[in-house]
């Protein structure tokens, strides 16, 4: 998909609840109560427009829904910093932890980087359900330098498999409203309370038309730019807690609205089970090295953190100097993660497209809190189709 689609995609993300308000101006008459306010200075109102569309609610971002704190996983292995490359002392390290059996709260243990550099020329793979990497926190800390010219993710935290899918049951509301935890469905036989689901709006041609996607004027065969059906569907993953009799209810709310008039919106199981889990990666500082005497080389570690086909992450007190791309890279094949006082600097690279998304999520209940950004692209993005909910708490950027 092109640069210029992504954009367009975004923009829609961003803008499709407030148009459909602003269309149907049936909100509070008092503009500080249009769309979210506190009353009696204790409690969140949430109003909703003749449709039912509301605010949804962004508390349910985060490692494990935003329900627990992020735990302190005690250690099972120390590994000091060894001379020359130390990317197969530390891989070493987390394999073993990765072998050892997962106690009751869900974890295997913690590999404990001690103080010092650690030079890695190659990358640092987290495979493995309930395994955290972690840093010392002392003065001196623990730093992993990226060393080497490969355009590489320094630390890739990857899960396996696919998702295997039910059946399509059809949603049967003639519209389920932006904010909605509560959809009914033809049949609910092949759903159990407890089950993970998917859910789809399928980005048809008489949706895309509702839209002005599809009225981008070039020649008598239209444009490139025009939206094509089934090519824009959103997917969101969420999970069943109850069901009445064909009354499906949500853990999570949706971020979009599904309109029977322009499409049909669709339920099936889901289930993922080489999907990894509860992976931390925290206090560290990561240094992608290059050459100094070019300001814009790339012949260096590009992402600092990546994350994929994994669910409850946290990344946590990370520091992050010299990347090209991001400092933490969040894939749409990932779900409830936390990212917590992270900072970026100085990145290296050219000023281009590709380049310097600092903090960016494709995923489902990302959270962002307490992170910073400097001299970054797009430091806060959010990638085409993420579902959502997302939620940037406290954060900034410079420069």
């Amino acid at each position: 998909m092109s640069q210029r689609t992504q954009i367009a995609v975004l923009l829609w993300t961003l803008l499709t609840y407030f148009v459909a308000s602003e269309q149907h101006t049936l909100f509070a008459q008092d503009r500080t109560q249009r769309y979210l306010y506190v009353a009696n200075d204790t409690k969140l109102i949430y109003p909703a427009d003749h449709f039912g569309n509301r605010v949804p609610d962004y508390s349910h971002c985060g490692y494990r829904a935003g329900n627990v704190a992020i735990p302190d996983v005690p250690t099972r292995v120390r590994l000091e910093a060894p001379a020359g490359d130390a990317t197969q002392a530390i891989q070493q390290a987390i394999d073993f932890v990765s072998q050892l059996p997962i106690q009751p709260d869900g974890f295997r243990g913690a590999v404990l980087l001690g103080p010092g550099e650690f030079h890695v020329e190659g990358q640092i793979v987290l495979r493995h359900t309930g395994v955290v990497l972690r840093g010392t926190q002392s003065a001196l800390g623990t730093t992993i330098l990226a060393t080497g010219q490969s355009r590489r993710t320094l630390i890739r935290i990857a899960g396996a498999g696919e998702p295997r899918l039910g059946k399509e049951i059809p949603i049967t509301d003639e519209y389920l409203s932006v904010g909605t935890e509560q959809l009914n469905t033809a049949e609910t036989l092949a759903l159990k309370v407890g089950s993970s689901v998917c859910i789809t709006h399928p980005s048809t041609l008489d949706w895309i038309a509702s839209i002005g996607m599809n009225r981008f004027p070039t020649d008598d065969k239209g444009s490139w730019l025009d939206w094509k059906a089934r090519n824009l569907d959103v997917r969101w993953e969420r999970t069943i807690i109850n069901i009445d009799p064909n009354t499906v209810t949500l853990d999570i709310p949706l971020t979009s609205s599904i309109d029977a008039k322009l499409t049909t919106g669709t339920i099936r199981s889901l289930e993922w089970p080489e999907r990894i889990e509860r992976i931390g990666v925290e206090s560290l500082k990561l240094v992608s090295v290059s050459k100094s005497s070019n300001p814009k080389d790339e012949e260096h570690a590009w992402d600092s953190i990546g994350i994929e086909k994994a669910s409850d992450v946290w990344i946590r007190d990370i520091a992050t100097t010299g990347f090209v791309g991001s400092a933490v890279c969040i894939l749409e094949t990932t779900r409830r993660v936390s990212v917590v006082r992270c900072s970026s600097a100085a990145p290296i690279s050219e000023h281009a497209a590709g380049r310097r998304r600092t903090f960016y999520t494709c995923g489902q209940q990302t959270l962002f809190h307490s992170c910073r950004s400097d001299s970054g692209r797009h430091d806060f993005a959010v990638g085409y189709l993420a579902a959502g909910p997302t939620a940037f708490v406290d954060c900034s950027a410079t420069n």
